[in-house]
């Protein structure tokens, strides 16, 4: 009898653990129920708007690579010059123009070129291929000027200049040999972009070179342009070379004229007093 009410007070025990631990653990439930209830719908909204927005910038990546095509973007790659009128701005098109050229090896940069001639308005065609033959420049220097002599001489200047541009990195002396047999508006292009990269010449130095192709004029004009260029630290200084150098001053009015604006400009007064 001891041993049968022991028993049933063990299973009473039992039985109340139970259900005092289903009563816990219903407690327990219950109160993550609530706060699922409150919380997670929030956060699954949250989840669906993060999924909407990467959804969303994929459309905008999407739309913008497709605004390409409208000439919004420079990131988008094109093939051929044809490809280059999708870009409205000409940064654009620039840099999807420079980034074809960068892997282009001699035959696509001929390639490119031929296309060029396609291009309607003619300061766009020559701006044009004026990046191509800079880099043909870099690729075979004497082929890029043998193409840039098949454009009309009164507008060829900018891809002489490109050329010559790269050339004098590339090699120096071979610039200045090849310049020697120019015709005389080639010549005097070739020469001043010649002139202008040596900037760590002295005066004579520039004006020997220049006597050497029969144009002394060519780098008194370099010289100049570097006075210009110098007037923004001291107007002043450059201001009395350009008086005292060998050229007359009608012939330098402009420079003179760039000298006072920028003598103005750092003084913020006028230069003449009563």
């Amino acid at each position: 009898m001891q041993q049968s009410t022991q028993n049933t007070n063990r299973q009473s025990g039992t039985i109340s653990s139970f259900f005092l631990g289903a009563l816990v653990a219903a407690v327990v439930l219950g109160t993550i129920g609530i706060i699922a209830y409150l919380f997670l719908p929030g956060f699954f909204n949250n989840a669906t708007d993060d999924t909407s927005t990467i959804n969303t910038e994929d459309g905008l990546a999407s739309n913008t690579n497709n605004s390409t095509s409208d000439g919004d973007t420079s990131s988008s790659s094109v093939d051929d010059i044809a490809g280059l009128s999708e870009f409205k701005s000409d940064f654009a098109r620039s840099v999807a123009l420079l980034t074809m050229l960068e892997r282009a090896n001699e035959s696509q940069v001929l390639e490119l070129l031929e296309q060029s001639k396609s291009i309607a308005n003619p300061d766009r065609r020559l701006s044009t291929q004026s990046d191509i033959l800079r880099r043909f420049a870099i690729i075979d220097p004497v082929k890029a000027m043998t193409q840039a002599t098949q454009v009309a001489w009164n507008r060829r200047a900018p891809l002489v200049r490109a050329i010559f541009s790269e050339w004098v990195y590339t090699d120096f002396e071979a610039a200045i040999e090849h310049a020697r047999g120019l015709v005389e508006s080639d010549q005097r292009v070739a020469l001043e972009t010649i002139l202008k990269s040596r900037d760590d010449w002295s005066e004579q130095e520039t004006i020997d070179l220049a006597r050497e192709f029969g144009q002394e004029s060519v780098a008194l004009d370099v010289l100049e342009q570097a006075l210009v260029a110098s007037a923004v630290d001291d107007p002043e200084a450059a201001w009395n070379a350009i008086l005292n150098d060998n050229k007359t001053d009608d012939d330098q009015r402009e420079s003179l004229r760039s000298i006072l604006e920028y003598w103005v400009k750092r003084d913020d007064e006028p230069l003449f007093h009563k």
